[in-house]
């Protein structure tokens, strides 16, 4: 299995690919609900619109990146690309995309990034 994603999907494929096949049974329960607080830590600390606007003015961005990379620890806790394979048999990657025009993107996977810690990517 490969489970790959960019941005949001990032978070996805990392909460997929951390899991064994029981954990996931249980993740996605009833229908389809996905049983994690992860979003409801990040959304519900946002503030108002105005708040958020004013995020986005300045920093570009409209969720708080500390508060999602403390609910990105709490959910997958430290486990690398390749403490991810091992556990779960499943290949995890996500792309990241330059910053700049003179870089190229990268693909982070248990070969190529094998000590970065998922939730960091």
């Amino acid at each position: 299995w490969i489970v790959s994603g960019s941005s949001a999907g990032a978070v996805v494929a990392a909460m997929v690919g951390t899991r064994t096949h029981d954990e996931l049974t249980t993740l996605f329960a009833d229908g389809g609900v996905v049983k994690t607080n992860l979003c409801l830590q990040v959304l519900a600390s946002e503030g108002g619109i105005f708040e958020r606007l004013e995020r986005v003015v300045r920093k570009g961005h409209i969720i708080d990146m500390l508060k999602l990379t403390e609910a990105l620890k709490a959910d997958l806790g430290d486990i690398t690309f390749h403490e991810a394979y091992v556990r779960t048999g499943r290949i995890v990657n996500i792309t990241v995309s330059p910053q700049s025009d003179f870089e190229k993107p990268r693909l982070l996977n248990y070969l190529t990034a094998p000590s970065v810690l998922l939730w960091s990517a």
